[in-house]
């Protein structure tokens, strides 16, 4: 409650024909943003750009499906156990 009165208290100037006081306060954070935008450059993202390209590598290199690739070793014992027993 008090804080909405408060708030209303620092509007009455403008409420009472401040339109001059308005737009001159207008003016001034217009200057403080184009002073801010000038001072402060844009932050670069590269952590995204990496992000990005690693993404597509490992999309890229992934293999179109299919099983995967049988191990050596798994491959001569099952040879080996194939040859031991035709039937």
């Amino acid at each position: 409650m008090i804080t909405l009165v408060l708030h209303l208290l620092r509007l009455l100037p403008f409420l009472c024909g401040g339109h001059r006081r308005l737009a001159i306060e207008n003016l001034a954070l217009r200057q403080q943003l184009a002073v801010y935008k000038r001072t402060a450059p844009r932050p670069r993202l590269r952590w995204q750009r990496r992000r990005f390209r690693a993404y597509w590598t490992r999309l890229s290199g992934r293999p179109t499906g299919g099983r995967p690739p049988v191990n050596a070793e798994i491959k001569t014992l099952v040879t080996r156990m194939a040859a031991a027993n035709p039937l």
